[in-house]
């Protein structure tokens, strides 16, 4: 397994070296589809909520059953002249899977509804803009691509970095959004919107604005190849990112400056998670390592403190197997919510013996 996206915190899509996407219920990790099309293992995934009525535009007579919006599964491969597949998982999340026969009934469930191919090189990060329409792909080719999804084409590309993407990311503001490259730079891209008439597919209440193009506003350079970075929701000014085989560091966009930095000896980080708790005004670091074989956690507050290195509350070596001896292949997380607890999962992408562990957190 490679890549794995928790879709509306219950239910959970895995891509693999298979070439193929299992999606499962996260209640009872129930096997519901199995998806099949890709020519290459399959690298990265994300998920979209689209309008029915928009979507029929480009997709004649297709229906949303039992409703008016239709959540869309993207996924990307890895082979040379890489393709970006478009898939309605609608069904297969609306329907009862104890009712029907599993292997009967593949066909009539996820639909292949198209696919979007310019890249040179495998995908590498795929990234939703959350307004319906708008998708960012990244790849080994170190371009990164800007689609309309309803419209089913290439809208514009950023020829910016030198390297592979390794990330895209969002910003909390929704007005910026970062890409970060094996070339050791950041890109910190400002979004120009375009309102439009209509309703959000998300939200009724917001008024609909569509991507319309974006410029560079500033660049962080490193001293390493950027492979993880992640943003804050409480300070979306904040990024904190991989910087090189001993740190992290949390930089502040607005200020460019330091805000933090923490201490990670002889490893490197290959996935970074952000636990904010904004009443107890602290965060936690969750980083995944490809060369030991460890879970680093790391505790700070809010307080600049840029000459201090924060230090480990946990390092917790993989004494049973369930992500370690994945050397070079760079273990993935996610947090989701299960009975009202929060809980991570962690893919070890193993050729060998794929495994996803799940870790309670408590506080």
């Amino acid at each position: 397994m490679n890549c794995t996206v928790i879709i509306e915190n219950k239910f959970v899509a895995t891509g693999s070296n298979d070439k193929t996407i299992k999606l499962y219920s996260l209640d009872t990790f129930e096997l519901l589809d199995v998806l099949e099309g890709h020519a290459d293992a399959v690298k990265c995934l994300t998920t979209f909520v689209v309008s029915a009525s928009e979507l029929q535009t480009t997709v004649p007579h297709h229906r949303a059953p039992g409703g008016d919006l239709i959540t869309l599964l993207i996924s990307g491969d890895e082979r040379s002249g890489a393709t970006i597949y478009i898939w309605d998982i609608t069904p297969a999340i609306q329907s009862d899977s104890s009712q029907k026969d599993l292997h009967a009934s593949f066909n009539m469930r996820s639909r292949l509804i198209g696919k979007l191919q310019h890249h040179s090189h495998a995908i590498t990060c795929l990234l939703d803009m959350e307004e319906g329409l708008t998708l960012l792909s990244g790849s080994y080719d170190s371009k990164i691509c800007v689609w309309n999804l309803l419209k089913m084409r290439k809208m514009g590309q950023i020829e910016y970095h030198h390297s592979m993407i390794s990330c895209l990311r969002l910003l909390a503001c929704k007005t910026k959004f970062v890409s970060g490259s094996r070339d050791k730079k950041i890109g910190v891209w400002r979004i120009r919107y375009l309102e439009i008439s209509g309703d959000s597919p998300l939200s009724k209440a917001q008024p609909r604005r569509i991507f319309e193009g974006c410029e560079l506003e500033k660049t962080i350079e490193t001293d390493f190849p950027i492979i993880a970075l992640n943003g804050f929701l409480t300070h979306p000014h904040w990024l904190l990112f991989a910087d090189g085989i001993n740190t992290l560091t949390v930089w502040d966009i607005d200020a460019a400056k330091v805000v933090k930095r923490f201490s990670c000896s002889g490893t490197n980080l290959v996935d970074l998670l952000l636990i904010e708790d904004q009443y107890q005004r602290k965060f936690i670091v969750v980083g995944t390592c490809c060369n030991d074989d460890t879970l680093r956690v790391w505790e700070s507050d809010f307080k600049y403190s840029p000459e201090e290195h924060c230090k480990e509350v946990l390092n917790a070596k993989d004494a049973i197997n369930l992500f370690s001896g994945t050397y070079g292949s760079s273990p993935k997380m996610q947090l989701f919510t299960k009975d009202r607890k929060l809980v991570l999962g962690i893919i070890n992408n193993s050729r060998l013996n794929p495994i996803v562990s799940l870790w309670e957190i408590r506080a």
